[in-house]
């Protein structure tokens, strides 16, 4: 009863498990079928925090997580199975730019306390950090990218016209990032800095809240949240943590308040949305 499994791995008190022998013999194991199962739910699993703050949530499921794959196989590498979390599990998005820094840096210091030391490294004995900007984004996520407007003509001053698929551009960009080296990183972020700085006579709506978001250097929120431009996620989430502002609309912009009206039905307290945000 693969059920009555998951539930002794995850709710299982620590000091019981680490003193219990069948706990040790029979879970802690990616040989048995559950386990392997287990490993491959785990690999797959999506969690966002929609306003993500300071971090404390993910970096919260980033500890559950941990503590799981533990169980599962206590040989495991810890800084690799952090690293391969942030990678695939963990996603968080704020609307304010000094909070997802915050939790960029959470992050980056979960990963440094378990990397060691490896003299053969050309890096200085360390692993190069990952570019941790297109896990955590400074994005209003209560507003959806408009619909219209794949494409985009850019008429440029001195240029002829050309058509501009911004959000596959972005999508490219994001995708290289990650991983990118210390000149890499500045070539895409010249790239991304052209390509939002093109502008002409005929921008659609999507094109406006596109050129908002500049997720490597983000002094401003972008004006809304998609998750397959910024987190390359198509399906829905698995699982939605954190804790929503509790407050009102009151210092919403207008134009914010419209959009809200329109996608939920209402412009009320801001935790509401957030609730309907998450079941959606």
């Amino acid at each position: 009863n693969y059920k009555l499994e998951i539930d002794r791995l995850i709710d299982t008190p620590d000091f019981e498990w680490a003193n219990n022998e069948s706990n040790k013999t029979r879970d802690i194991s990616n040989k048995g079928d559950f386990g392997k199962k287990a490993v491959q739910a785990l690999e797959k699993l999506k969690t966002i925090d929609p306003a993500c703050g300071s971090g404390a949530f993910p970096i919260g499921m980033l500890q559950e997580l941990m503590r799981i794959y533990g169980r599962l196989n206590r040989t495991a590498n810890e800084y690799e199975i952090k690293l391969k979390i942030l990678e695939n599990n963990i996603y968080g998005v704020d609307i304010e730019p000094m909070a997802v820094e915050i939790s960029r840096l959470r992050a980056f210091l979960a990963l440094v306390v378990d990397q060691e030391y490896n003299e053969k490294n050309k890096n200085g004995g360390i692993d190069t950090l990952p570019n941790l900007e297109f896990k955590f984004v400074c994005a209003n996520s209560l507003i959806s990218l408009d619909k219209q407007g794949e494409l985009y003509d850019g008429l440029t001053s001195g240029k002829k016209s050309k058509v501009i698929d911004l959000e596959k551009e972005l999508a490219e960009i994001k995708k290289k990032y990650f991983k990118a080296d210390y000149l890499k990183k500045k070539e895409l972020e010249a790239k991304l800095d052209d390509l939002l700085g093109v502008s002409g006579m005929f921008e659609s709506k999507k094109y406006q809240q596109l050129r908002t978001y500049h997720p490597i250097k983000q002094i401003s929120p972008a004006s809304f949240y998609e998750q397959k431009l910024m987190h390359d996620v198509e399906n829905d989430f698995d699982i939605v943590i954190g804790n929503p502002p509790y407050v009102s609309t009151k210092g919403v912009k207008d134009v914010d308040k419209k959009e809200m009206e329109k996608q939920f039905g209402f412009a009320d307290d801001l935790y509401s949305h957030f609730y309907f945000k998450g079941l959606d």
